[in-house]
């Protein structure tokens, strides 16, 4: 299993361009800032995937992170509320972001890479109300009534869900897909699959299991790569990539 360091190593390797919006040498020395006090590698990742929400963030407005204002900062977690699917708009999820972050600039400010620490502990006393819950933004990174400032001057969404954890990712992309293929429209086609699909593995084994969950799985990899839609005359997997994929991106 990679360790943070891995993950960051791909992250810019993959891209050299996101040294402009945070130094690597920043990122991964944050990260053994927080390795040397005791922080453990699991609680790194989850210290890297904010730092990745923020690189992203900032990679879609037009903001330099020594130039982020605590207004700024309300609009990073609003917008990854609506454009992240790992990340919950929860009063909890919203304190440990912001904590990282305060803990990320005071490690900028102390390597002279930003002039000011403040933002994150401005934005925080701004977002979370004494009762537990969130000001400002609802659940879905929506800015509340009497908002309409920022929600006017709010950045603007990314065109596709942006999802953080590849692996969490593609087990929800394959629920999706069976979701989408066990809609009424597809019955005859998963119907017609079925009968294809066991007359190319008839056995009376094959007949006995055709209800088992061990047959199913066989037969959803062939119905996805193999079988052709009445509709289109595509692989359900082809038509599923053009009607949901382009609406999602994956950060490997």
């Amino acid at each position: 299993m990679d360790n943070v360091y891995d993950l960051v190593a791909d992250f810019y390797d993959n891209d050299e361009g996101w040294n402009q919006v945070l130094g690597r040498e920043y990122a991964e020395g944050f990260l053994r800032h927080k390795a040397w006090h005791g922080t453990v590698d699991s609680d790194l990742k989850r210290y890297w995937l904010h730092i990745l929400m923020l690189c992203i963030y900032l990679g879609h407005c037009d903001r330099c992170l020594g130039d982020l204002t605590a207004d700024d900062i309300i609009d990073a977690v609003a917008w990854c509320g609506r454009n992240v699917a790992d990340f919950t708009v929860d009063y909890d999820s919203v304190k440990e972001f912001l904590d990282m972050l305060g803990e990320l600039f005071v490690y900028l400010k102390e390597k002279h890479a930003i002039t000011s620490s403040l933002a994150p502990h401005l934005a925080k006393s701004q977002l979370l109300k004494d009762d537990g819950t969130l000001g400002i933004i609802d659940a879905d990174g929506d800015f509340l009534p009497g908002e309409e400032l920022r929600k006017d001057t709010a950045t603007p969404n990314s065109p596709n869900k942006i999802f953080l954890n590849v692996g969490e990712a593609m087990g929800e992309l394959l629920q999706e897909l069976h979701n989408f293929f066990q809609q009424d429209a597809f019955n005859l086609d998963l119907e017609r699959a079925v009968f294809f699909y066991q007359g190319f593995t008839k056995s009376e084994k094959k007949m006995e299991e055709a209800e088992s969950e061990e047959f199913w799985q066989t037969f959803w990899d062939y119905f996805l790569f193999d079988y052709h839609l009445l509709l289109d005359d595509k692989t359900p997997l082809k038509h599923f990539s053009q009607k949901v994929l382009p609406n999602i991106v994956l950060w490997f």
